[in-house]
């Protein structure tokens, strides 16, 4: 990692990544600063990342599910990267 902006990039996603415990009865334990940074509140969905995964408020799921179908607003967003295949 040696350009500085995907190290910005990097702390920027990961350093705000928590590590959850699960308790003695099975329930997710979310710390209460992340609840209320992530506006969770009764309805929250757990969405899949590959080897991780997300926790939205469903409300503010909506909303961003909202701007994901924008096909205009995705051709510039990601027009500048690169796939590459193996």
């Amino acid at each position: 990692m040696t350009d500085p902006l995907a190290r910005i990039l990097l702390r920027l996603i990961l350093g705000t990544a928590y590590e959850l415990r699960i308790d003695k009865n099975g329930n997710l334990v979310i710390p209460d600063d992340l609840k209320e940074f992530a506006n969770l509140q009764e309805d929250i969905l757990l969405l899949g990342q590959g080897d991780y995964f997300e926790i939205w408020s469903a409300d503010l799921w909506v909303n961003q599910e909202t701007q994901l179908k924008d096909v205009d607003a995705n051709s510039s967003r990601f027009s500048k990267l690169t796939v590459a295949t193996r």
